[in-house]
């Protein structure tokens, strides 16, 4: 979160800092009025030095990309201190461009750099909000949250788990698919072996993390086409990198409504192994959220950079054609 109580000190001077450098153009604006008996202009004396000063906040604000690249530029400042900075002086520049161009929007280049800078400041303020509340939303949903480069990769230890379970229930020849480690690769299976060990990730309350079992192969392995069916059909396609939004396990409501009906059909011994796959594709559905509310995190980027740099590009060619015309 950007702006909370703990985070509000050190935004507070830049707010009134913000609102002081506003407030002192206004001013300027209204004493040139009033001596020069005619409205400001982009031309006039308040006129320029407002566009001068809108222009550096616009270079300013392009700052903070170089800021965050360069991390060894600590002689700068903070990048974070460059961040509250970047959100409050870049709310100031819309009414400081509007204050250079005499409140009006001129002709169709200065129209196009003002929209463009109504959409850039806009797109910001959208991050600014998705900031405050989408880490939030992420901590509370998503208990498994881990890197998002990472997903697709956490998603197959997800579905080598739930193929250990079942072998570990069913046998090691009950099913005949490929993982990144199956049981049998993992453990020497011997015939002569009397118990498996598994590792599953489970969750108590809002701690999650990986649990080893050992199970005895005699109370465990059975025949159970309904528990293999199950697996094969809903399971395995669910714990798959990729899109899985149209799988029925996607929905948490159907989810548990199947994974209820597998628990009655199948042996009361198999009912801890049902449990344990229901866990793992609860979090495979935390991981598509968390895909999901990243994109929200980070999607608006893909829009407020291209956008912040067109107009800067626009700001040099407003500038050239103005000193070119005065």
């Amino acid at each position: 979160m950007l702006l909370n109580r703990q985070t509000w000190p050190q935004h507070r001077g830049w707010v009134a800092a913000s609102l002081v450098i506003v407030l002192i153009f206004l001013v300027l604006f209204v004493i040139e009025a009033y001596l020069s008996h005619s409205w400001p202009t982009g031309s006039s004396d308040v006129g320029l030095i407002a566009g001068m000063f809108a222009g550096g906040l616009i270079l300013f604000e392009m700052g903070i990309w170089v800021r965050k690249r360069v991390r060894t530029w600590r002689r700068l400042g903070r990048a974070k201190v460059w961040m509250i900075a970047h959100i409050w002086l870049g709310l100031i520049i819309i009414p400081i461009s509007f204050i250079h161009s005499g409140w009006q929007w001129g002709g169709p280049l200065s129209t196009s750099l003002m929209v463009l800078l109504i959409l850039v400041v806009g797109s910001g303020i959208f991050g600014f909000v998705v900031q405050q509340f989408v880490p939030n939303q992420m901590f509370k949903e998503v208990p498994a949250e881990t890197i998002y480069s990472q997903i697709d990769n956490i998603v197959r230890y997800y579905r080598d788990d739930a193929i250990g379970l079942v072998q570990a229930a069913c046998g090691t020849e009950s099913l005949n698919l490929e993982s990144t480690y199956s049981l049998s690769q993992e453990f020497d299976l011997a015939e002569s072996q009397t118990y498996h060990v598994l590792s599953v990730t489970q969750s108590l309350g809002e701690i999650q993390g990986k649990v080893f079992h050992t199970k005895s192969r005699e109370s465990f392995v059975q025949h159970s086409p309904e528990l293999i069916d199950f697996f094969t059909d809903y399971v395995d396609p669910f714990l798959q990198p990729g899109s899985v939004a149209s799988l029925p396990l996607a929905d948490s409501a159907h989810a548990n409504n199947l994974f209820e009906q597998l628990r009655r059909n199948v042996d009361p011994k198999l009912r801890p192994t049902a449990k344990q796959l229901q866990e793992l594709c609860d979090q495979r559905r935390q991981l598509v959220r968390q895909a999901q509310l990243h994109w929200l995190l980070h999607g608006w980027l893909l829009v407020h950079l291209p956008l912040s740099v067109a107009l800067v590009a626009l700001l040099f060619a407003h500038a050239f054609v103005a000193l070119r015309y005065m």
